[in-house]
Parts: C-alpha cells; structure tokens; sequence
C-alpha cells in the first residue's frame, strides 16, 4: 500500500436515508413493531426509528430485546395524537390543529420525545 487514503462520500446521504426510511414507513415495509392506542387503532413502526426520537423506547427495546415484533399498548393515548407523533418522529415535523397541541405534548412528553414548536399559522382563506 502507497499510504494514502482516498475518501469515498455518498452526496445527499442524510437526506436519502431519511426519504428511504419514509418510504418504509408508508408502506409499512421491514416494520418491527406495532403501537396499539387506546381507540384501538394501531401503527406499524421501525424500534430504530422509535429508539432513535423517544428515550421511552430506547430503554423499553433494550430491556426486552429477545421479541422480533412486539405489540407496546399505549395507555391514554388516541391513534390520532400516535399518528401525529409518528409523522413528527419520521418527517421531523407535523401540522396540528391548536386544539391537539397539549395532548400531542402530553404524550411526547410521557414518550420522552423531543418536540420542538414553532407556532406557524397559515390562513388558507
């Protein structure tokens, strides 16, 4: 060998994975656990993805890693405020009518996911 080293750089690489992760979810492709609401509703989700926005499932997954697709039932929690935490974890964002919004934070807050809010209003009339 010569010594030297040669980088190799995929351009775009953030944002490729994070579109190709999307799109796993979308069409709930390699999923590896099922949320459960209290509406009886239920997401598929990727424990990766999961474990990566919300401390709550980083330590849930890795005290009982040994179950392939666990079903977490999710107390007091309604599929709409689910979904909506699920688009916010996959995309980084979420639209919400006002009213949602301290549900939407009482259960991200319980989930130990980080939500950041900028109060954005857009008037579609």
């Amino acid at each position: 060998m010569d010594g030297k080293r040669y980088a190799l750089r995929w351009r775009h690489h953030q944002s490729t994975v994070v579109a190709e992760v999307g799109s796993l979810y979308r069409d709930s492709a390699l999923v590896d656990v099922t949320l459960a609401c209290e509406d009886q509703r239920t997401y598929q989700a990727h424990k990766l993805v999961l474990s990566a926005c919300s401390q709550y499932f980083q330590s849930l997954f890795s005290r009982h890693p040994a179950h392939q697709h666990p079903i977490i039932f999710l107390k007091d929690v309604r599929g709409d405020e689910c979904e909506a935490l699920l688009t916010y974890m996959y995309k980084g964002e979420v639209s919400v009518n006002q009213d949602q919004i301290p549900r939407i934070l009482r259960v991200a807050s319980s989930l130990q996911v980080f939500i950041e809010i900028f109060f954005f209003y857009h008037n579609l009339s």
